[in-house]
């Protein structure tokens, strides 16, 4: 039993010679393993040729180690075992590895709620905004109408007041039925939105809303002609005073 010398007082004890004179003559090969079976990539399997091929890895590495801080000073130079932590980060930053979900699958969520890439645009063509009906206004039986437009949902959806279409359609849990699928009628009145009533879409709107006006035209003028020729009569007296000559 010969003692052994140590830099750390504490590890100072008797070894048997033939150790001692192992360790100072102890070849590459007997330092791989040494060095390599700290951190194996060999896992357990029945297949000799896979063990066979994650050793030649082992060595591979080592390998590289070697030739990695032959370039470099001491300073810079690197474990074994920073090399492979180094190595292995840089892999799964390169190729991360696919998240598994546990537990039920989730269900697929209404691409309509998924908060992403909801942005409201204004159509225009000739640089002028193309107005159409509000989508959520015409499920509910309102019609009005609205230049704002989902760039995801390609929906038209009124984007004024405190709570808007806009919000109300990325938001709401259902969205309610179709007048059409219930037999109501969907075309109503123009609704007023801020004091602002919607512009009229196409020609046979324009020309019902022309329509319109010129019949109330014609309502106020013969309600007016009469109410004047009334104050005539009484202003004139009794009929033999209106016809003696």
């Amino acid at each position: 039993m010969i003692e052994s010398i140590s830099s750390n007082p504490n590890n100072t004890r008797e070894k048997p010679a033939s150790v001692l004179k192992y360790n100072a003559t102890m070849g590459a090969v007997d330092n791989v393993d040494r060095i390599t079976r700290a951190y194996p990539s060999v896992r357990k399997s029945y297949k000799w040729y896979k063990k066979v091929a994650f050793s030649l890895i082992d060595i591979a590495i080592y390998n590289s180690n070697k030739l990695f801080n032959s370039f470099r000073i001491t300073s810079e130079q690197q474990t074994y075992e920073e090399y492979v932590r180094g190595m292995i980060k840089s892999i799964l930053m390169k190729y991360p590895a696919p998240q598994t979900n546990l537990g039920r699958p989730r269900q697929n969520r209404d691409p309509r709620r998924d908060g992403m890439n909801h942005w409201a645009r204004n159509v225009l063509k000739n640089s002028k905004k193309i107005y159409s009906d509000c989508h959520l206004c015409a499920l509910y039986g309102r019609r009005k109408g609205t230049a704002v437009e989902c760039s995801k949902c390609k929906k038209r959806l009124c984007n004024d007041g405190e709570v808007t279409c806009f919000e109300k359609f990325h938001t709401m849990l259902n969205l309610p039925k179709s007048r059409r699928s219930n037999g109501l009628p969907i075309r109503q009145p123009l609704s007023v939105h801020n004091s602002q009533a919607s512009p009229p879409n196409t020609d046979s709107e324009r020309s019902s809303t022309a329509g319109s006006i010129s019949l109330l035209a014609t309502t106020a003028f013969t309600i007016n002609a009469s109410e004047s020729s009334r104050e005539i009569f009484n202003s004139s007296g009794s009929d033999e005073e209106l016809f003696d000559v």
